[in-house]
């Protein structure tokens, strides 16, 4: 029988040469751009727990990063547009941070 051999991901595989190593977002700081890009990479380095395992898509990571910031606004009182057009604006901050990344 063939053994897979899997390799270890290091802190300097997951880390993002634009923004840094990714990180949850904190409950007492309203996020930026960059916290949300910082969350979103989080969000799918957690997704994709296995090596084997398929990358998660951009809509199941922006959805999930969609609903904690809403939550973060609604805490602060901060009045949102809906949940869709939220998920529309990481999935762009995505698309602009993967043309970003292309040089790299």
């Amino acid at each position: 029988m063939a053994t897979k051999v899997f390799k270890r991901k290091t802190r300097n595989d997951t880390c993002c040469p634009v923004f840094g190593s990714p990180e949850d977002l904190f409950e007492n700081v309203l996020p930026t751009l960059g916290d949300i890009m910082k969350y979103y990479l989080f969000v799918r380095h957690q997704k994709k727990t296995d090596a084997s395992a398929k990358e998660p898509s951009i809509a199941e990571v922006s959805q999930a990063v969609a609903t904690r910031c809403e939550l973060l606004w609604h805490k602060a009182s901060i009045p949102t547009i809906g949940h869709k057009r939220v998920v529309e604006k990481i999935k762009t901050l995505n698309h602009q941070y993967l043309n970003i990344l292309k040089p790299f």
